[in-house]
């Protein structure tokens, strides 16, 4: 086994970032049993219109979901590792849908996007990947407009899922309301509302 192949694979196996070379284990079929894209967009409330960003695209098994019930609106897909972001710009062209959608390479603790910009921040599988999640959540209660969404999904088999529990507690630090939960144990979603400003 290459050096590269076990570095690969300790990235995969540990915490942090998946690795881009590995990125087909997300869109695997498997997966529809843990979450359906289309239950996803569904949680979301999503409107036609809305301006939503995906943090942690991946290679994009939610994104063209997502992009179809924004036929006016637009997708921000915004990953720190730009062969995951080629990777779901073309499964979104092989669908129709690139017109609907923008890549931006970035981190989650400093997103390129200004305040009030997005109506829904989405994240599945991400915040406990970034180095600090409570200042992920507030990056994206940021960029959210007063009356927004921000969404956060965790899932099971994931080393670096968050508990409810500390989602609520990072939501509540950072003066955000919980609106919504879905689902149970360690397969959740939660919908936070931002206030009129972020603490």
């Amino acid at each position: 086994m290459t050096e590269r192949l076990k570095s690969v694979l300790s990235r995969f196996m540990g915490r942090g970032v998946c690795p881009h070379e590995l990125s087909f284990t997300l869109t695997l079929g498997l997966r529809r049993l843990i979450l359906k894209p289309e239950t996803l967009v569904r949680q979301m409330a999503l409107e036609p219109h809305e301006r939503v960003l995906e943090l942690g695209p991946g290679p994009g098994y939610f994104s063209p979901a997502v992009a179809r019930a924004l036929p006016e609106g637009h997708l921000i897909l915004a990953d720190i590792q730009g062969p995951m972001l080629a990777k779901v710009s073309k499964r979104l062209q092989a669908a129709g849908l690139a017109e609907r959608a923008s890549a931006v390479q970035a981190d989650a603790l400093a997103l390129p996007l200004t305040e009030n910009s997005v109506d829904v921040a989405f994240a599945v599988a991400v915040l406990g990947e970034t180095p600090n999640p409570a200042a992920a959540l507030a990056e994206l209660g940021r960029i959210v407009r007063p009356g927004g969404r921000i969404v956060v999904t965790e899932q099971p088999g994931d080393p670096d899922a968050l508990s409810k529990l500390q989602l609520r507690d990072m939501g509540v630090a950072l003066n955000l309301t919980l609106a919504q939960q879905f689902g149970r144990d360690r397969n959740f979603t939660v919908v936070f509302r931002p206030a009129q400003t972020m603490a």
